[in-house]
């Protein structure tokens, strides 16, 4: 049997410390809106998105290059493995998609298994698949057509074999039985036989291998070295569920289920790198450089050996937060332009992105622009996300709503009123806008207003003193003016009496 691990010797204590953090290069972004995995083979990078679809780059030395976007490939699946030649997705149904690049749209050939995949591994023309309860099964990739045949069943010496996960070591497949039996077939040229069985010293999750050496995750996100007795030696405690973990330089990048990013050290402490699970996290290693996703963001990423928070200091106040923004109420088709604001950190040290149902909004530096249109008409919500060169996220939410018209201001009703010659009169005249997104920032204007009287633009507050001329009744107007251009006009009527006579002119 072949068997080979590679044991490195170290002191493995499960705490968790901060040592490191990450740092962004946001002149490397790519908007990928809705980036929900990412894997990548020796040559290309593969981005699955919600919203593009499968979206394909060559990986050149220093950069990535474009090749194609293949849309709608969410519908089957969105879990990934990449080799150096082909790429496979699948999701919760039965449906196992082949991917190269070198073909139409990307898609070499797809296939319907009897039970739904949750493992791959190739190896020569031929593709392993684990079927959970299903068991094990091969199918060949000879040819697009060989592909999309009813698999060929594996015997793993179980009667019902129930295969959870699969791994790859130097002419070894070790196939993981829901027993924590680890199974070990030799590869000779595409022949693969039952050479082994192990049963470890306790249930694991899922295999990984790294730098030739196998390693076992529990569901509680406990990793452990697994030796060729079974045995599973402690390397590090992530507490939560690991999804995908890989060996970058001397640190060890952990993506949990729950999303959220860490890096484990040789000696298994645990830096905290990225613990906003909304976030997305997915990365991946493209010649050595870490490419991370931030919500609608992809971007390089490097350590620059600062403090790295620990959950609890993330989670507690700190310096770094986003300005909030306020609900609003706009009439269509007024645009929307709110500046995005940070205490914390500098201008340049921060990166800006929204989340919405709504698609046609953009971050312009410190800014949001959005211009609704007539299907944005009722309730819109978004979230702004704020992102500085550690990582640290924070985060305000907001809602606009857009009317179909813009309701004119409603004044405060005015009296008839009566005022004495030669008194300094003031008149606080009132209006609010019903649907504005400031609901006073309202301009006034007098029309007809008597000689000598005067209207504060801003305040609406009316001054008169009346002289002797001016005894008699007085009607005017006063125009209420809301941001958008709506206005409505408010009648008054102010009668002036001169005490020391009658209203015929004659003295009491």
């Amino acid at each position: 049997m072949k068997f080979v691990f590679i044991v490195l010797l170290m002191v493995m204590p499960l705490t968790a410390i901060g040592q490191l953090r990450l740092d962004s290069d946001f002149s490397s972004t790519m908007r990928i809106p809705g980036i929900v995995n990412m894997h990548t083979s020796a040559t290309h990078l593969y981005v699955l998105s919600e919203e593009e679809g499968l979206v394909v780059f060559r990986t050149n030395t220093d950069t990535l290059q474009w090749i194609f976007t293949s849309e709608g490939m969410t519908s089957r699946g969105n879990r990934m493995h990449a080799d150096v030649r082909f790429a496979y997705l699948f999701g919760s149904g039965p449906r196992l998609t082949v991917l190269e690049p070198t073909s139409l749209l990307g898609v070499y050939s797809s296939t319907f298994l009897p039970h739904p995949p949750v493992d791959v591994f190739r190896t020569g023309t031929s593709l392993y698949v684990a079927m959970a309860e299903g068991g094990l099964g091969r199918l060949s990739l000879v040819t697009p057509s060989a592909f999309d045949q009813a698999p060929v069943m594996v015997d793993t010496g179980f009667d019902r074999p129930n295969i959870t996960s699969l791994a790859g070591m130097p002419l070894q497949m070790i196939a993981l039985e829901s027993n924590s039996n680890l199974l070990f077939f030799d590869i000779s040229g595409e022949e693969m036989t039952l050479a082994n069985t192990v049963s470890l010293s306790r249930d694991v999750h899922r295999l990984h291998v790294l730098d030739h050496t196998l390693y076992a995750s529990t569901s509680d996100g406990q990793l452990f070295e697994v030796r060729s007795t079974g045995q599973l030696r402690p390397f590090a405690n992530v507490g939560e569920p690991i999804e995908k973990i890989l060996r970058w330089n001397d640190l060890y990048m952990v993506r949990t289920e729950a999303g959220q990013l860490l890096g484990v050290d040789i000696r298994g402490n645990v830096n905290y790198l990225r613990t906003d699970r909304e976030a997305g996290n997915f990365f991946a290693l493209v010649n050595n450089r870490l490419w991370i996703s931030n919500y609608s963001e992809l971007a390089l990423n490097t350590i620059d050996g600062r403090p790295a928070a620990t959950p609890a200091q993330r989670s507690a106040a700190g310096t770094f937060r986003v300005g909030q923004i306020s609900d609003m109420v706009i009439p269509f088709p007024r645009p929307v332009l709110l500046p995005l604001h940070t205490e914390g950190a500098r201008p340049g040290e921060v990166r800006f992105q929204y989340r919405s149902e709504v698609t046609n909004a953009e971050i312009r530096g410190h800014g949001f622009f959005w211009q609704p249109q007539s299907q944005h008409i009722g309730i819109n919500r978004f979230v702004i996300t704020a992102t500085n060169s550690a990582g640290v996220t924070d985060s305000t939410s907001f809602i606009i709503d857009v009317r179909a018209f813009n309701a004119p201001p409603r004044f405060n009703p005015v009296r008839p009123l009566s005022v004495v010659v030669g008194e300094n009169f003031q008149l606080p005249v009132r209006a609010i806008d019903p649907d504005g997104p400031d609901r006073e920032l309202i301009r006034y204007h007098g029309v007809d207003l008597p000689e000598g009287a005067s209207i504060s633009e801003r305040t609406g507050m009316f001054m008169w003193t009346p002289d002797r001329r001016q005894v008699g009744n007085h009607q005017f107007q006063v125009i209420a003016t809301d941001q958008f251009g709506a206005a409505s006009a408010l009648p008054i009527n102010i009668t002036v009496r001169n005490l020391s006579r009658d209203d015929s002119g004659e003295s009491f």
